[in-house]
């Protein structure tokens, strides 16, 4: 084998393993690109975006992973300027839904990274100040699940000033905000921010929203607020918060509604209300079974932890037997 055939070899996409970073070399032979190409992407890229909510992870992040893949290389490649944009800001979507996948579904922080920084800068060639937001907002999670509040806020300040006229974007960059300051132990200014959140987003449209960006509304709103109030420790009202946010979401929606679930859960063990507890942690596990979602199953083994009080108690007991199965 020749050495431009081991070099290729070598970085070969593989099945169960990242990409080499989106930005690496592509082959030097004649690209046609046309409308109708980036229109069929697109297309198979919307079809992933509608799979992800009904089908687990770890069945659909490998060809998530090599369409991201096959969409950069023909950004890289494309000649024509406005070709080149439009394919640029199809490899920002799909290459970001590889990142929220390995993170949020698979929980592989270290995978997400590289997707974020390629989807960033295909947004930024796309020149669409959104996605570019969007994709900031996802990136903040890295940083603010080591603890480091800071370089989160950072990012989600950055997502903010690159909207100023895009209520719904901004909305859910300052409820990210909120989350945040409230992790971070500043619950008056996570506030002002949450009513902030919510005020911004009185002013927009549902239709408004870009068909890529199909988790943040009413209801998503909802269970920020939720989140916010568990650590505000306000029980009730992160319980009224989420029991809205369940009711609002999309039947679809199983990863969600399994985190809202636990995090009612988790009130009720605040409230002391045990079997309660228990009761919404195995319905959250009953979805998570089906969907493998690892943001809702450590949602689900944090509400554990803090049951350790009650290890003896039937419920419990229950609960834990679930949790192994799924975990």
């Amino acid at each position: 084998m020749g050495t431009d055939r081991v070099q290729r070899a070598a970085t070969r996409w593989r099945p169960g393993c990242p990409p080499a970073r989106l930005a690496g070399r592509w082959p030097e032979r004649p690209l046609r690109i046309t409308e109708a190409t980036i229109h069929n992407l697109e297309s198979v890229t919307a079809a992933y975006r509608r799979m992800y909510h009904t089908v687990a992870a770890h069945d659909l992040i490998d060809v998530v992973a090599q369409h991201a893949q096959t969409t950069a290389g023909f950004w890289r490649r494309a000649a024509d300027p406005e070709l080149r944009r439009s394919l640029a800001g199809a490899a920002s979507e799909i290459t970001m839904l590889a990142g929220r996948m390995s993170f949020f579904d698979l929980g592989r922080p270290s995978q997400a990274e590289p997707y974020y920084q390629d989807a960033l800068e295909a947004a930024q060639e796309a020149q669409d100040r959104p996605l570019q937001a969007v994709v900031l907002g996802n990136k903040s999670f890295l940083p603010r699940s080591r603890g480091d509040f800071t370089a989160a806020l950072q990012l989600l300040d950055q997502a903010k000033r690159l909207v100023p006229d895009d209520p719904i974007v901004r909305s859910w960059a300052m409820a990210l905000e909120a989350m945040t300051k409230a992790w971070a132990h500043e619950p008056a200014e996570s506030l002002v921010t949450l009513e902030a959140a919510e005020a911004v987003l009185d002013d927009a449209t549902p239709e408004a929203a870009p068909a890529w960006f199909d988790y943040y509304d009413r209801s998503r709103l909802a269970g920020f607020k939720g989140q916010v109030y568990i650590r505000l420790a306000q029980p009730e009202t992160a319980y009224a918060a989420l029991t809205e946010a369940i009711g609002a979401l999309d039947p679809d929606a199983a990863k969600q509604r399994a985190c809202y679930l636990a995090d009612q859960a988790t009130v009720c063990v605040d409230e002391g209300e045990v079997d309660q507890a228990c009761r919404l942690g195995i319905q959250a596990l009953h979805l998570l079974g089906a969907v493998e979602y690892e943001t809702g199953v450590q949602r689900v083994r944090d509400l554990r932890s803090k049951l350790r009080p009650w290890w003896n108690h039937p419920a419990v007991a229950a609960l834990t037997e679930q949790l192994l199965l799924v975990s």
